[in-house]
């Protein structure tokens, strides 16, 4: 953050020109949250602003991450650019029946997998960057319960493309009916058949029929995950495959 001058990046480093760690443990506003606090990750967020919402930082990070380092160079399958190539991807956690510790989805681990001698994750080339922002985003959707169910062995997950949660809501809503819910599908189901925008109170968004939105199943293999399927399509052709299917 070095060359930034914005507000928020400005405050962010005169945080770390002060941070005394010994201090903030005795501190009485952070006594009652001491043990998430070491358990866990931290943002800033200054004015309301969250720093990661922040473009000016944002891109100090990204074009920090994605300057060359001394490991190997390639093109990188998820971008397309010539980066840094991730040498080991590390592991996720969150599938149902994969090891507890975590699990990889891309690993190789013995000379039979090493096309070319290609030894480790060379083999499967992504950039440092695209393996730290696929494995933060599959983390946090595993993580949370509101884009994640399971479906036999399969730990299944989903999300729209801009982000919004009111389409896995609703979604979730779709696969798990119950008596709570059924006003909400019921209303969801006929705006779906009138070919309208679903503009439901339940949701607190309307939700376009057209949005991008993705599936993707994922079941434990070994020490490994695997991934036992990935769809995509818009969110409106999916609810009337669900439609059509009750």
């Amino acid at each position: 953050l070095g060359s930034c001058t914005g507000s928020v990046s400005r405050a962010i480093m005169k945080f770390f020109e002060s941070w005394d760690p010994g201090l903030a443990i005795g501190h009485p506003a952070l006594t009652e949250i001491l043990e998430d606090l070491f358990t866990g990750n931290l943002i800033f967020n200054i004015d309301t602003v969250y720093a990661q919402d922040d473009p000016e930082g944002s891109a100090a990070w990204t074009s920090y991450y994605q300057q060359p380092g001394d490991g190997q160079q390639g093109g990188c399958l998820v971008t397309g650019e010539h980066s840094e190539i991730a040498r080991l991807h590390g592991t996720i956690q969150g599938v149902q029946g994969a090891q507890s510790a975590g699990a990889a989805l891309v690993s190789f681990n013995a000379p039979a997998f090493e096309s070319y001698g290609k030894e480790q994750s060379y083999n499967a080339p992504v950039g440092t960057y695209a393996v730290f922002a696929y494995m933060t985003a599959l983390s946090y959707l595993l993580s949370n319960v509101k884009y994640r169910t399971t479906i036999g062995d399969t730990t299944t997950i989903y999300w729209a493309k801009d982000g919004s949660q009111g389409y896995q809501n609703a979604f979730l809503a779709c696969n798990e009916p119950s008596a709570e819910n059924e006003d909400l599908l019921d209303a969801l189901f006929k705006n779906l058949l009138a070919g309208r925008s679903i503009d439901i109170d339940a949701l607190k968004e309307e939700l376009s029929l057209d949005q991008p939105f993705y599936i993707l199943g994922l079941a434990p293999n070994a020490a490994r995950i695997s991934v036992r399927f990935f769809y995509r399509d818009t969110f409106g052709s999916i609810l009337n495959n669900i439609r059509r299917h009750y």
